[in-house]
């Protein structure tokens, strides 16, 4: 009777012992933030003063806000804001963020962050490199967030709130995924791409943004240099949108010409090219031939040109074709003999397929040497007119 008690009484202590045990694994997160305390950086921008100081402005959102549309103040924001900025200035990037805690009651939490804008100013110093490189080495900070160029102050673009706009963060991150609609914009660019064509010293683009008034726009783009890590240009729309044919990029865009006194105007549709490597002889002289494929939908013509018979589609087609070789020709001249900057991927084909090749002209390619600015590159042009619309013409003619 006694020996069962005390097993018993065993089991018991057993299981108040477990249940003890236990209670450490049900213990809350020591470094738990509320969320309602989290100041989360939706984006940032990076500016320089006369001193040559980094000047950081840091847009943090404000969760739980019930603000439709809202203005970011220079550090601090209303109860009916959406989102505040915040603004440090120093010699270092990490030194300005680690600051920053002591600006706002909210702690900043940068796992979210959607863009970094960079000014012209920083992007033509040897600063931009070291300004980039806490981004790329933080482990708070994602690889995907994009980067952006502007000849503006980078700080003001974060104060426009567009119409419909809350955030404008949130805002431009969004606008920045719409290069399938415009040939006049790049792809997104992210912090992981930069990193990538810095570590092989490749010239590269980051996607340009501009700010008239309230109004954002991010047509155009910025060309490096991948041994300097400096600005070479700002490219134009058309330029961008050359580069976007040269490399097979270009979707959703127009072509637009002058046919018979009208303007006919072709929705891209999809666009590819193929590069062929014709002499390597001389490394000094290479010979290349890119041929661009481009395929789309006449939506706008004049009312009353006929398609039936087919004459009006070809010279329609030719004309089209000679407008887009044209500025093709002219983006590769300033490419080659301007900016002496390989960003339309002949780098990246010699690479992929004439690697031995490769490892002795690398470091001569573009910015590094001339076998970029002296190559010879053939450009071929097709353009394809799939189809004229759901009508033959709205007008006959007079």
């Amino acid at each position: 009777m006694k020996i069962r008690k005390i097993r018993r009484y065993q089991k018991k202590l057993k299981l108040a012992l477990l249940s003890l045990c236990a209670l450490f694994t049900l213990t809350g997160c020591w470094d738990r933030v509320d969320i309602e305390d989290r100041g989360f950086v939706i984006a940032m921008a990076i500016d320089m003063d006369e001193n040559g100081r980094y000047v950081l402005t840091e847009q943090i959102a404000i969760p739980g806000s019930q603000s439709t549309s809202g203005n970011g103040n220079t550090g601090g924001g209303s109860q009916n804001e959406a989102f505040f900025n915040v603004v440090g200035k120093g010699h270092s990037i990490m030194d300005i963020i680690r600051e920053s805690t002591a600006k706002t009651s909210r702690t900043p939490y940068y796992e979210h962050v959607k863009v970094i804008i960079v000014s012209k100013k920083v992007a033509q110093s040897p600063a931009f490199d070291d300004s980039i490189d806490y981004f790329i080495r933080s482990p708070e900070m994602r690889r995907g967030t994009k980067v952006m160029i502007t000849n503006k102050i980078a700080g003001k673009i974060l104060n426009n709130t567009p119409p419909g706009a809350t955030i404008p963060g949130l805002y431009i991150d969004q606008i920045t995924q719409n290069p399938y609609r415009n040939e006049r914009v790049i792809p997104a660019t992210r912090i992981g791409d930069v990193n990538e064509s810095l570590y092989r010293e490749n010239s590269f683009m980051i996607q340009y943004i501009s700010a008239d008034q309230n109004i954002l726009n991010i047509e155009g783009a910025a060309v490096f240099h991948g041994n300097t890590t400096e600005l070479a240009s700002l490219l134009t729309p058309r330029q961008t949108a050359g580069i976007n044919y040269l490399k097979g990029e270009a979707r959703g865009g127009t072509i637009s010409s002058k046919y018979q006194g009208h303007e006919v105007s072709l929705l891209v549709k999809n666009s590819e090219r193929k590069i062929q490597l014709l002499d390597a002889k001389d490394p000094t002289h290479m010979s290349f031939k890119i041929t661009m494929n481009i395929d789309g939908l006449l939506l706008e013509t004049g009312t009353s040109l006929n398609f039936i018979n087919g004459h009006s589609r070809d010279n329609i087609q030719r004309r089209l074709e000679r407008t887009v070789d044209a500025n093709n020709r002219r983006t590769l001249h300033v490419l080659q003999q301007d900016l002496n900057a390989d960003v339309i991927g002949l780098s990246d084909y010699l690479r992929i397929h004439n690697w031995d090749l490769w490892q002795k002209i690398q470091n001569h390619w573009d910015s590094g040497g001339t076998y970029f600015k002296n190559a010879d590159i053939q450009l071929e042009t097709h353009l394809f007119i799939r189809n004229t619309g759901t009508i033959n013409r709205t007008k006959k003619q007079n």
